[in-house]
């Protein structure tokens, strides 16, 4: 094997053929910046002359299996070990600060704390899939876990769920008040997660990609839910309990069928209990499909004079997207606003028709009968029910 080491710096390694097993020469303080980077290396030693593992030292190195570090370590750096194969990583009790993504994609099941660490990156296992429980020394001033969770040290802040637990439910523990940045990302065994009353500040991405979480439980607390903290996450249900709470305007909420359902309705009146979080929330919302359904929601529930000036601008697109979700709730709600008109109610019944939509068809041609004057032109008895 050939270095090159510069005033204790190793910066580059040319292998022999067939090199495969690494011994990091005595005299070098700093692993360089990507210099075994996609290397075809399977295992190396770091003696206890170095100090630093720097930047992509050996990121994408896929058939690495063994790193074997000792003490004197003190810092690794961004992606030191992104994408390696190790599936096991023991931390010198001299390592203090571990940088941005610097396991991300390793295979390793779990990882030990050791004292001295001061500052753990909150993304350095992200996305370690196999990763399921992190243990820290109980003489670590600065951290601390509870059922392979990592916490700060007064556990007021959740730093990081493993993503490999096999749990599907957590219940996050009483104390907690932040749920930090990208702490459950990808967790996709979780389906329920309870939060407690001393819970304050959900961070952005917090939840990102937890495919399976069906059920979240908010209690009565004043909480803050960042504008991305489930973004692309699928409920199904949501409960609360209590009204003070708030979420950031965003485009990022989601429910399992991608709808504003009334179960959703529910979670959005209650996370947004001022008056000026609804309309704020709606005049940046973007998607149609969100905005039409929220429209009639805030129309009905507050008649915000620029919700009224939207679905007069949009009620033909409203009631059209209202009869092609089958939503028989919103639309019959509608009924009574003044916004579906003998100028436009022949048209939503044809639409209806052509859309093959029996109980929405039948909801406003009564209305139709009722309230504006049937016509004989075209008898009830000929309408496609």
């Amino acid at each position: 094997m050939a270095f090159t080491i510069n005033n204790g710096v190793l910066e580059k390694y040319v292998p022999e053929p067939d090199e495969t097993d690494i011994v990091i020469p005595d005299d070098v303080v700093a692993i360089g910046e990507k210099v075994f980077r996609g290397r075809n290396i399977k295992s190396v030693t770091i003696p206890s002359s170095v100090k630093t593992i720097e930047k992509s030292a050996f990121e994408d190195c896929h058939n690495l299996t063994k790193a074997t570090l000792n003490n004197g370590l003190e810092k690794i750096k961004e992606r030191a070990f992104y994408g390696c194969d190790v599936n096991e990583i023991v931390l010198p009790e001299t390592v203090k600060t571990i940088g941005e993504r610097a396991f991300t994609y390793t295979n390793i099941t779990s990882i030990n704390i050791p004292e001295k660490i001061k500052h753990i990156n909150k993304d350095c296992f992200i996305d370690c899939k196999q990763l399921e429980n992190i243990s820290i020394s109980e003489k670590n001033e600065h951290y601390t876990s509870l059922d392979g969770v990592l916490f700060d040290k007064d556990m007021k802040t959740l730093i990081y769920y493993p993503c490999g637990k096999k749990d599907s439910c957590y219940a996050v523990p009483d104390g907690v008040e932040v749920i930090q940045k990208l702490a459950f990302w990808s967790c996709n065994s979780l389906r329920s997660v309870t939060f407690p009353e001393s819970m304050r500040w959900i961070e952005s991405c917090s939840f990102q990609d937890c495919k399976n979480l069906e059920h979240i439980t908010i209690p009565c607390c004043e909480m803050v839910m960042n504008s991305k903290a489930f973004y692309i996450t699928h409920f199904s249900d949501v409960t609360i309990v209590g009204r003070k709470i708030t979420i950031n305007v965003s485009d990022y909420f989601r429910t399992a069928n991608d709808a504003f359902n009334a179960e959703t309705m529910r979670f959005f009146n209650c996370i947004t209990y001022a008056p000026y979080f609804k309309d704020k929330f709606f005049a940046e919302l973007k998607l149609s499909k969100f905005k039409y359904p929220l429209a009639v929601f805030l129309l009905i529930e507050y008649g915000y004079p620029s919700v009224k000036a939207y679905i007069n601008r949009n009620i033909r697109y409203i009631v059209k997207y209202l009869i092609d979700t089958r939503d028989a709730e919103n639309l019959t709600k509608m009924l009574d606003t003044g916004y579906i008109t003998k100028k436009n109610i022949s048209n939503f019944i044809n639409y209806a028709i052509q859309q093959k939509c029996p109980e929405i068809q039948l909801i406003l041609s009564n209305f139709k009968n009722d309230n504006i004057g049937f016509k004989k032109e075209k008898a009830f008895d000929d309408l496609l029910l």
